[in-house]
C-alpha cells in the first residue's frame, strides 16, 4: 500500500488519511489514520485545505501545485501581501509566489 495526495474534491467518504491534516497556523485539523466521513470533508473545505495525503492501493503520487505545499510556506506569503486571489489566473499567481517561497525557503 502507498500514499497519495490528491485535491480535497477527489476525497471520498471512507479514505484513510496517511498524514495528518493541519491548518494554516500548524494546529492538528484531522488525524492520520482518521477515516473520513463527510463532516471531515466539509471541515477541509471550511479551513480552505487544498489537498490531503490518503493511503492508497495505487503507490505513491504527488499533485504538483501549491496545494501540496506546507502551510509555513503559504503564511509567509500572507505575511508579505495583503491579497487573496479571485478568479483562476490571480490563483495561479498566488501558486506560483508560493512554489518560489518554497523553493527559497528550503535551501
Amino acid at each position: 500500500m502507498g500514499v497519495k495526495t490528491i485535491d480535497v474534491s477527489e476525497i471520498t467518504v471512507g479514505m484513510e488519511l496517511a498524514e495528518p491534516i493541519k491548518n494554516m497556523h500548524g494546529q492538528m485539523l484531522i488525524p492520520e489514520g482518521t477515516t473520513l466521513a463527510e463532516n471531515h470533508i466539509r471541515l477541509l473545505k471550511t479551513w480552505g485545505i487544498k489537498a490531503a495525503t490518503v493511503n492508497s492501493e495505487e503507490g505513491t503520487t504527488q499533485v504538483e501545485s501549491a496545494s501540496n505545499l506546507d502551510f509555513e510556506t503559504m503564511a509567509i506569503l500572507k505575511k508579505r501581501i495583503n491579497w487573496i486571489p479571485l478568479n483562476e489566473h490571480e490563483n495561479d499567481i498566488y501558486n506560483l509566489a508560493v512554489q518560489s517561497i518554497s523553493k527559497q525557503t528550503k535551501i
